[in-house]
């Protein structure tokens, strides 16, 4: 009975409510021992699944801390809510005991796994700046820095370190902080400082398998700064604890790119150490990988054809791992462009790289744009190579040319017997092997008898690689395909559509002097037709020949612009720049070749840059590349002076559509006399023009449009204006008359459309103005960025659009071509209708009476057509100042591929405006405007004040601008974004 009153007195004591000894004990033991220790473990168990799962690839730097994606983080979802369950019970069962902040610091984590950061960030501050507990506190903190590294919030991560830097750490925080260093370092890009922190970071750790890869990542870094001996030590320190086999293997591996080479015998060891991890049984599956590093070490000797016979081993054993046969396609990509200058084989293995590449890889983005670029220097040249062949042929006399032509058809019917033969003899071979995959290396591995081009570079002997697993011999296949039937799209019953081969397509390859062993005969043909076959396309005629060197032309000078702009070879852009203007020194491209020659030369002070500055400077004095060598920074005055035409024709225009045509044409007039060599210029003009077909006689329209030809010959409104000028020479022949064509035409929509609602044309490499291209000068061009207008609607009967004729104010809105004389208020006193006859009408013609049309909506919902976003802020605030310039910086680093162009003006008396545009689609600018609040937007940084972010068409822009009412288009925007 005592001990029964002792229990009920104890128990009592231990209510939450008391503050004593026993309450406090029993609160700190049930909520440790229960919730939050199962909660612990369990998480304990997630972490471990997460290293277990992850994915490691050895041929990129290992991260420190496993990578969690969305794929693994779903896995774990149910366990995490339960975790954050069982954590959330002491904190509302037992909120005074001293387990609440870890409980708390739990739930953080919880949410890191489960990749809720801005969660896990608000949970880790909340602990750090409520927890009593100092060792809690450091560790809430270490973890809020990972947080921050993986939303790539370098700036906090590193206040957080730099505040860590004061405090005295257990071991444990003290490991997980200089790791969490380390990762930031790296993301820095700053390896010594990442080394640094590692080195910090290895004594504290206690399991050995985690302290091996630790120093396995120290000695990638170590190496990838050639600071080969400290690698070499990381390696051996690995393999002297028994690490896992993986790791261990792989330690191996890269202790052979390491080893120091001095002479033959040291070199002759690394190949023993290769050929011995070949015949190890347990390295089966390992293959791929020892290839690709014999590779590299062949490369490391500068012996590009033996690594590409390694390469293709590589290729061959790549039967589990894709990702390495992407690393092996790449760097034989990489070898045949650096190492070789085989252009054509680069491509093909890029483009094979980018398929088998996983999406992840850091090399993928790099590879990917190489491919782009080697696909079009590939066309490029391949044209001057084949049509510089065809050229030399037809320079031969007809005996000579006649006899090349022997040797061709010669060489085809060779090839073919030959490979009848090989044919057949594989037949037979495969006939007496059962074993598939045998047949198949028979068949594909050793057909090209040891040649580094037609194979990868596959050795002599048995084996090979699958037909399809070789880009060489596929684009081999490609190119055959395409010479003889064309670049056809895939689609069904592609033998029997319209698109016929023509002599190039069918002669590519054969028709060229070097291309001799490669000629191969249709099935049918015989030597007579096909030698009618291969000389059709020789330029014999001064009309081909004349063609010809124009496809030269425009080619050599596009490859010197990608060898300068995007493959960044100043050597070889120099090489072909001077090719170019050698050849064709009277061509369009001439100033813009020598000007690139002017920049080429200029970095290291050679003589030439003050050669090719003198011949600017004497034929084309009066081009931009004249100005810009007097001054550097004249295209970015021209960017900027662009930019104020740009908004003052916006407003001409909006003065236009108000048919406030005076004030509209004395806006014009000063854009021509205060910007006349503006990237608007021809723009400028065309609205002129179209305002004086409102207000002056037809007469006048035409002779204005004529000027407009005959000034602006390269204007993409060309034939805008072609199209009137058209109409008036039918109603002048009297193919059809005036009261037809106002019948057919009652109405027409505006020819042309404000600069903020046109696709502004991307600007070329060579075109883009100083400021826009990473202080890196460029070359650019003197063709003129103009956009096209929007269609006129065709004359069913004659397919011309309408000319100028007088209406009534009634129809002048819908009819830009017309005169509009008539006074507005035309209504009699007698409430007649009104007549929607123009002036002009014959007499007897019928009249069409006014038809009130429904009003139209203000503005158009088509998500599809190019959008623009917008900023609207209070007019000049301190937290605004820079924006644009901060924007701009935020595009170029993360939406660089969109071209995206940042403006800042004035939206009314009281805000301001920053215009972006432009977006294709209305889903790219919503998302865009979405990722606005993520941490690396300058947008996020900006606290405390109200503005609007929004995205609008370019085709409601304009009527936005005139309207000036934020908070109706925010209602639009709402309903139908």
């Amino acid at each position: 009975m005592a001990c029964l009153c002792l229990a009920v007195v104890l128990l009592a004591g231990c209510s939450p409510e008391r503050n004593n000894f026993f309450s406090k004990a029993y609160q700190n033991t049930t909520a440790r021992y229960n919730a939050y220790f199962l909660g612990n473990e369990r998480l304990k168990t997630i972490e471990a699944d997460v290293t277990a799962k992850a994915i490691t690839d050895y041929n990129r730097l290992l991260p420190i801390f496993p990578v969690i994606d969305s794929t693994i983080a779903a896995g774990f979802k149910k366990d995490l809510e339960e975790i954050i369950k069982k954590a959330s019970y002491p904190i509302q069962k037992h909120a005074t005991s001293d387990w609440t902040d870890d409980s708390y610091l739990l739930i953080g984590k919880s949410r890191f796994y489960g990749l809720e950061y801005d969660e896990a960030i608000k949970t880790f501050k909340y602990v750090n700046s409520t927890s009593q507990n100092e060792v809690t506190r450091h560790e809430a903190l270490v973890w809020l820095m990972r947080s921050f590294l993986q939303t790539e919030d370098l700036e906090s991560a590193k206040a957080v370190s730099d505040i860590m830097k004061k405090q005295f750490l257990t071991k444990e925080n003290a490991l997980l902080l200089f790791l969490t260093r380390a990762q930031y370092y790296l993301l820095l890009k700053d390896d010594k400082l990442a080394i640094q922190n590692l080195k910090l970071a290895i004594p504290l750790i206690e399991k050995k398998d985690e302290e091996a890869r630790i120093r396995f990542i120290l000695g990638q870094l170590y190496q990838r700064n050639n600071e080969e001996k400290l690698a070499r030590q990381q390696f051996n320190r690995i393999l002297r604890k028994n690490p896992p086999y993986e790791l261990g293997f792989q330690s191996k591996l890269y202790l052979g790119q390491v080893t120091e080479i001095s002479d033959a015998s040291s070199k002759e060891a690394v190949d023993k150490y290769f050929r011995k991890l070949l015949r190890d049984a347990k390295n089966k599956e390992y293959l791929d990988k020892i290839y690709y590093e014999m590779a590299r070490f062949q490369l490391k000797q500068n012996k590009p054809e033996l690594a590409l016979q390694y390469l293709t081993q590589s290729v061959k054993n790549s039967t589990v791992n894709t990702a390495q046969k992407g690393y092996s396609y790449l760097l034989a990509g990489q070898t045949y462009y650096d190492k070789l200058q085989k252009y054509n084989l680069a491509q093909a293995y890029y483009d094979s790289a980018v398929q088998v590449l996983p999406q992840t890889a850091a090399e993928y983005a790099a590879a990917a744009e190489r491919r782009d670029v080697l696909n079009d220097f590939v066309g490029h040249y391949n044209i001057v190579t084949r049509q510089d062949s065809l050229l030399q042929l037809a320079s031969l006399d007809k005996a000579t040319l006649d006899t090349r032509i022997d040797a061709i058809i010669k060489a085809a019917e060779e090839k073919k017997a030959a490979d009848a033969r090989r044919a057949a003899e594989l037949a037979a071979k495969g006939a007496n092997n059962n074993t598939t995959g045998n047949n198949r290396n028979n068949i594909f591995g050793n057909n090209n008898n040891g040649s580094g081009d037609a194979n990868m570079g596959t050795p002599a002997g048995p084996g090979g690689v699958w037909y399809f697993d070789n880009p060489a011999t596929i684009g081999s296949a490609k190119a055959e395909f395409v010479r003889r039937w064309g670049n056809r799209p895939l689609q069904d019953n592609w033998r029997i559509s319209s698109q016929q081969p023509t002599g190039s397509q069918q002669n590519l390859q054969a028709i060229s002097p070097g291309a001799l062993p490669g000629a191969t005969a249709d099935t049918a043909a015989t030597a007579a037709n096909m030698r009618e076959t291969l000389l059709q396309d020789v330029p014999l005629t001064p009309e081909m020949k004349l063609a010809a060197n124009q496809k030269i032309e425009t080619s050599l000078f596009t490859l010197g612009n990608i060898y300068r702009e995007r493959l960044e070879e100043p050597a070889h852009a120099i090489e072909t720049y001077e090719k170019f203007v050698a050849r064709f020194p009277n061509s369009k491209n001439a100033p813009e070749a020598y000007y690139a020659l002017y920049l080429l030369y200029k970095p290291a002070n050679d003589p030439k840059q003050q050669t090719y500055a003198a011949r600017i400077k004497q034929q084309f004095p009066n081009s931009r590349y004249a100005k810009l060598i007097d001054n550097p920074n004249y295209l970015a005055e021209v960017s900027a002076d662009n930019a104020k035409v740009r908004e003052l024709y916006d407003k001409a225009f909006a003065l236009y559509d108000e048919q406030k045509f005076k004030e509209a044409n004395e806006m014009l007039n000063n854009i021509r006399q205060a910007s006349p060599d503006a990237e608007l210029i021809d723009r400028v003009a065309f609205l002129n023009v179209l305002i004086i077909s409102k207000t002056e006689q037809p007469s006048l329209f035409k002779l204005a449009l004529q000027n407009f030809v005959k000034t602006y010959p390269n204007s993409n409104l060309l034939p805008k204006a072609q199209q009137y000028l058209d109409a008036f020479a039918l109603l002048e022949s009297g193919k059809l008359s005036e009261a037809e064509f106002d019948r057919t035409h009652p109405n027409q929509p505006k020819p042309v459309v404000p600069v903020s609602a046109a696709v502004t044309p991307p600007v070329p490499a060579t075109q883009k103005p100083v400021a826009l291209t990473n202080k890196k000068e460029v070359a650019p061009s003197d063709n003129k960025s103009q956009v096209a207008a929007t269609t006129v609607p065709q004359n069913p009967v004659a397919g011309t659009p309408a000319p100028a004729t007088k209406t009534p104010a009634a129809n002048s809105t819908n009819n830009p071509a017309s005169a509009t004389n008539t006074p507005t208020n035309n209504t009699p006193a007698n409430n007649a209708p009104v007549s929607n006859t123009p002036a002009n009408t014959p007499p007897g013609a019928p009249a069409t009476p006014v038809v009130p049309e429904p009003a139209k909506p203000k503005y158009a919902a088509n998500l599809q057509a190019p959008q623009v976003v917008l900023i609207i802020y209070p007019k000049a605030h301190a937290s605004f100042a820079g924006v644009a310039e901060k924007m701009q910086s935020y595009n170029s680093k993360y939406n660089a591929s969109d071209n995206l162009t940042v403006e800042t003006t004035t939206f009314n008396a009281t805000q301001d405006m920053v215009v972006i545009r432009e977006f294709t689609n209305g889903a790219k600018a919503k998302t865009y405007t979405i990722k606005q609040k993520s941490p690396q937007s300058p947008l996020s940084k900006i606290r405390g004040i109200e503005f609007a972010t929004f995205v609008i068409s370019s085709e409601n822009l304009p009527v936005f601008l005139k309207e000036g009412n934020l908070e109706e288009y925010l209602t639009f925007y709402k309903n139908n974004y």
